[in-house]
């Protein structure tokens, strides 16, 4: 359609030549997004009748979910020979624009095409290394990896402060101010060339994180620990400045906490002195869950109930059909609390409140619902073949995700979290034996009793 408008060739082409700053796709992705206003300025001005012509107009954006490594004239000939009555791409770009201007755009769109192969084939091969490069205790973004280990072993650490001297330990718990505001560029380049990464793809990612434009929502929770001694204290605190001071981190100084168990007051009154942290207190939040010496009470789960109670309100204006409201139930609302259902077992009167919201929300689009429900909840929470609508109980779903732990620790002996408890807990012992000791953790004695119930099912 538009490649029979007058000065079609001329539009493109200038577009085309506009200076774009950045890796080969995006130069092509963000000359696409300044020729569609152009375009549109063209439709209505030649094609502004075009609902009323009964033949279908021209076809797609090239589409490959499959690429592999091909030349330039390869590239053309599978460009130049998508059918021209094809459905748009999601960009709405259709195959003939391509075909028509192929002299303008040809070059860029075929180094971006065997650019973004290279990049894809370096990705797969980088992910097959990651592992070894990243130390064990970073938990996020590595296949394999959860950051719910780092909590766990965080709760397990905590479980002896406040007894005394029996537990001589220290934990610095960092928060940075702004981190991908205020870090130096040059130093993930740095980090990148001291591993020995190509030349090529080091400018990739300089690429990736210095032009584009980035909306970011980042968990900054850093802990640190070490012995109680002076000497340990400040040769951390000292490694940590050097870093900082290398990478450009700032660090809150009112936001970050120093938590000491048996540590004498002189020595802790010299480290707030060099640090300049606070004394936090017992219990705090480490990626979005307390941190707590005993089990997890009504209270500490307040802000997991009120996030629920949020979406409802998010969602309580709609007006949907009970199956509307079924869906938004299993797809938002009992999602919620996965995050915290996979690492402890939560009160009962929470799972409760839980069940309670999900349950008023389904009969009346609200946290409160007054009336006698339609069916009871027992009925609702049976499978589909049943007769029930497919939902489960919040207590028995919290038990079956406690469950996974418990396999964990009998099939994935190379987690972080694993290793820790068979070098703490089950040392030489068979888990399927092992009974915890009183100075155990809360959430571990859980795991072993839902090991104990689910016993049966595990051995066979």
């Amino acid at each position: 359609m538009w490649s029979s408008a007058p000065r079609f060739q001329d539009c493109v082409k200038k577009v085309w030549d506009t200076g774009i700053v950045g890796t080969k796709m995006y130069r092509v992705v963000r000359k696409l997004k300044l020729l569609q206003p152009e375009l549109k300025r063209m439709t209505r001005a030649h094609f502004s009748d075009v609902e009323n012509q009964a033949s279908l107009t021209d076809a797609e954006l090239f589409h490959i979910n499959k690429f592999w490594l091909i030349s330039q004239a390869e590239i053309k000939d599978i460009m130049l020979n998508i059918p021209n009555d094809k459905a748009p791409g999601p960009d709405g770009y259709f195959s003939k624009i391509f075909n028509d201007t192929w002299d303008t755009v040809g070059d860029d769109t075929s180094e971006a095409i065997m650019d973004f192969l290279r990049q894809d084939l370096c990705s797969n091969k980088l992910s097959a290394i990651l592992p070894d490069l990243i130390s064990p205790n970073q938990g996020g973004f590595i296949q394999g990896r959860s950051i719910m280990e780092n909590i766990l072993i965080c709760q397990d650490i905590i479980r002896l402060y406040g007894r005394g001297n029996v537990y001589s330990i220290c934990l610095f718990k960092i928060d940075f101010h702004q981190a991908y505001d205020t870090i130096e560029w040059k130093f993930p380049y740095q980090m990148l060339t001291a591993m020995k990464f190509p030349e090529e793809f080091r400018q990739w990612v300089m690429q990736c994180v210095t032009i584009a434009s980035f909306s970011l929502n980042l968990n900054d929770d850093l802990l640190l620990f070490c012995k109680r001694d002076a000497q340990s204290l400040m040769t951390m605190l000292r490694t940590f400045s050097t870093f900082s001071l290398s990478s450009g981190l700032k660090i809150s100084k009112g936001k970050s906490n120093a938590y000491f168990n048996g540590v004498k007051s002189d020595l802790k009154a010299d480290i707030f002195q060099v640090s300049g942290f606070v004394e936090g207190q017992l219990p705090f939040k480490y990626l979005g869950v307390p941190i707590k010496t005993t089990r997890l009470t009504a209270q500490d789960c307040k802000p997991l109930i009120k996030k629920i109670v949020s979406k409802i309100r998010g969602l309580g204006a709609r007006k949907l059909s009970y199956a509307g409201k079924l869906v938004l139930v299993k797809a938002v609302l009992k999602t919620c609390h996965i995050y915290w259902s996979s690492m402890f077992i939560l009160p009962k009167g929470v799972t409760a409140k839980i069940e309670a919201i999900c349950r008023n929300y389904l009969w009346d689009r609200g946290v409160y619902y007054l009336k006698t429900p339609l069916v009871s909840w027992d009925k609702v929470c049976t499978p589909t073949k049943e007769g029930g609508l497919g939902l489960k109980k919040e207590a028995v779903w919290n038990q079956a995700a406690i469950g996974k732990l418990v396999w964990s620790i009998s099939s994935s002996p190379d987690q972080l979290w694993v290793r820790w408890v068979n070098h703490i807990y089950v040392k030489n012992k068979a888990w399927n034996d092992y009974v915890p000791l009183e100075d155990s953790n809360w959430y571990q004695r859980n795991i072993c009793q839902t090991k104990d119930i689910f016993a049966e099912a595990y051995q066979n």
